[in-house]
């Protein structure tokens, strides 16, 4: 069920161009080098998008740009107790500016997601959310009164800009019959050379990368925010993989009430 992403702040828009991501032609490369042909290639390209990877693992090009684990900083009217968990937070304004959606140009966002057990009992807001902060808002670190850590310290993230293709069984495949047919028969999500998920800490808009079949975007009005992969605290041999996600319409006018987050376990 739906849960609300709350909004401390005024949230403002900024997009950049997207110079340092063309990676197309080391995916052309690779697929050609693997015999498929040139018109399938081209169908695969077609259907990328931009993605912002969140890593601890901080490359050439990545800048500091979010904080994974320890406790969150939070406005005082934010209630939270310590559950859903705290997972991430991002600084809007050190991303790159790639998103084909609406993305906060300065702010931070708080990403919550169960931690502890693959069948944990959901809070009244659900088992995940999302609140974003306002650049100018008031916050302090909160720590729950039983002081019980998920995560342990904090780690800095850094981020990266990057490509995405969709998973063969991804809606916009699926929607094109015959276009479904040649991403699956030369396996078109298999060529790129990006890491996935499971090696790094947060992903940010494109694609989702999930074991089971991705979250459904509705025919589009349902936009991926971000998506990441664990292990579960009380259940060491299953990984979990929140999807947050919130609706187009309502990103694109700044009302974030609709976000929600599914998640996939698999061990």
């Amino acid at each position: 069920m739906p849960g609300p992403l709350f909004v401390c702040g005024r949230v403002s828009w900024g997009y950049d161009s997207m110079s340092g991501m063309d990676d197309f032609e080391a995916y052309r490369a690779a697929a050609r080098a693997g015999g498929v042909p040139d018109e399938a290639v081209e169908l695969a390209l077609e259907l990328a998008r931009p993605q912002v990877e969140l890593s601890s693992s901080p490359g050439p090009d990545a800048v500091l740009a979010g904080r994974y684990g320890g406790w969150p900083s939070l406005p005082a009217e934010v209630e939270w107790e310590g559950y859903p968990d705290f997972v991430a937070s991002v600084d809007c304004a050190a991303l790159p500016r790639v998103f084909d959606f609406p993305f906060p140009a300065e702010g931070s966002l708080l990403f919550f997601a169960d931690r502890r057990d693959t069948e944990g009992p959901e809070s009244e807001r659900g088992s995940g959310f999302v609140v974003y902060v306002g650049a100018d808002a008031v916050v302090e670190e909160r720590v729950p009164e039983d002081g019980e850590a998920v995560y342990g310290e904090p780690v800095s993230l850094f981020a990266r800009s990057l490509w995405s293709l969709p998973m063969a069984c991804d809606d916009v495949v699926a929607a094109d019959e015959a276009g479904r047919g040649v991403y699956g028969r030369y396996r078109l999500d298999q060529w790129d050379e990006r890491r996935g998920v499971a090696q790094v800490e947060l992903l940010l808009g494109g694609y989702a990368y999930s074991p089971q079949d991705p979250p459904s975007t509705e025919g589009g009005e349902w936009v991926l925010l971000a998506q990441g992969q664990y292990g579960f605290r009380d259940e060491p041999d299953f990984v979990g993989c929140p999807f947050w996600s919130v609706r187009r319409g309502d990103l694109e006018v700044g009302d974030f009430s609709s976000a929600w987050m599914v998640m996939w376990s698999y061990h």
